[in-house]
């Protein structure tokens, strides 16, 4: 879990693209490690909650 908080206040993107670590995140946590990534996008701040399953770091 990844909180940010304290800044300016934040705002899903409007026009839905994702920044770099965003695209980071989802290529290793996702597409790689068949996780799920869900966010927060709370005026506060936001809340990154990343679940990846054990099997993922499990040897073959």
């Amino acid at each position: 879990r990844w909180i940010e908080r304290g800044g300016p206040p934040v705002a899903a993107p409007s026009d839905g693209m994702k920044g770099f670590g965003s695209q980071l995140i989802e290529l290793s946590a996702v597409r790689q490690l068949g996780g799920i990534v869900t966010r927060d996008w709370a005026e506060s701040g936001v809340i990154v909650t990343i679940d990846v399953p054990a099997t993922a770091f499990s040897r073959a």
